[in-house]
């Protein structure tokens, strides 16, 4: 039996035969770089899964070979996507905080709103739901430790 993890047509490779073994079989060409210079790519600065779906997305002849993929196109969009994550990441950051700073604001100058009565409609809720019992002074203990 075969587990999960193991499968018997998967064997682990290092960069250099991922290389020679699967992208240069499938046709990804090494013109606008090396291998040796794209062999720290796949050690220390990225991964095989991510390259490989990356590949997927270019077009293919009749024979399965990637049609005019350079190895380094694939770089750039790993690049490409890590900045996209963090100019997200950023913006999320900033969204968040802006919401949380205007959700206060409303709060503090509405004297129709109670804060704590919020936080105690919170903590009914979250109760039921769980079946706990928490408090304003188990959440309080819990922020300072």
């Amino acid at each position: 039996m075969v587990s999960v993890i193991q499968s018997s047509d998967k064997q682990k490779r290092t960069a250099q035969q991922l290389i020679t073994d699967v992208f240069q079989k499938k046709g990804v060409q090494f013109n606008l770089i090396s291998v040796a210079e794209a062999i720290p790519y796949l050690e220390e600065r990225n991964y095989y899964y991510k390259f490989a779906c990356y590949r997927k997305s270019f077009v293919r002849d009749k024979n399965g070979k990637y049609i005019d993929l350079d190895f380094q196109y694939l770089i750039s969009l790993s690049k490409l996507d890590k900045d996209l994550r963090y100019i997200l990441l950023q913006m999320t950051l900033e969204i968040e905080h802006f919401l949380k700073v205007m959700i206060l604001k409303n709060i503090s100058y509405n004297n129709q709103v109670d804060g704590y009565e919020i936080v105690g409609d919170f903590i009914s809720s979250y109760n039921a739901k769980y079946s706990k019992s928490i408090g304003f002074e188990s959440i309080i203990w819990t922020q300072k430790s």
